[in-house]
């Protein structure tokens, strides 16, 4: 005696002395493909050569849960009075200013905008954070004077 997939009518198990026999059976149905076996569906639409498989947890068996994001090694820098202090002391009023950060570090860009938030209110002339290649040795921020007059602020990680 088989069991019937209620949905379709396939005849998709068998009972043989106590065993259950998983037998090739399938049913197209309106384009489409089921095939039920132990909690597991597979489906695909009649236009598409895609397959889905869909897995049912047992009953009582908690779904699948994600893992919280990694914690950042330290906290998040920001500008402060004493930082205020240095770059006005250090960058010559009015000169032109480029700022970099590591691309793919979001702590360094988010303090390069600050600075660079700052030295706007400050008049300095100031683009846009620059994004570039991570150099493992650039470390926290550094100023950097550039040919005409020109300063660089660097913001490296915060290791």
């Amino acid at each position: 005696m088989g069991t019937t997939d209620v949905g379709t009518g396939a005849s998709f198990g068998k009972r043989s002395g106590g065993r259950i026999t998983i037998v090739a059976a399938a049913a197209l149905l309106a384009g489409g493909l089921a095939v039920a076996a132990g909690g597991c569906k597979k489906t695909a639409a009649p236009d598409e050569g895609n397959r889905i498989a869909t897995v049912n947890p047992p009953s009582g068996t908690p779904g699948v849960v994600a893992a919280d994001p990694p914690k950042a090694k330290h906290p998040p820098r920001h500008l402060e009075d004493t930082n205020r202090k240095e770059l006005e002391t250090t960058l010559p009023k009015g000169a032109p200013v480029e700022i970099t950060a590591p691309k793919g570090d979001d702590e360094a860009f988010m303090l390069a905008q600050q600075i660079r938030a700052f030295l706007h209110a400050e008049k300095y002339p100031v683009g846009d954070v620059k994004e570039r290649a991570p150099d493992p040795s650039a470390k926290g921020v550094g100023l950097e004077p550039l040919p005409d007059g020109k300063w660089r602020v660097i913001v490296g990680s915060s290791d």
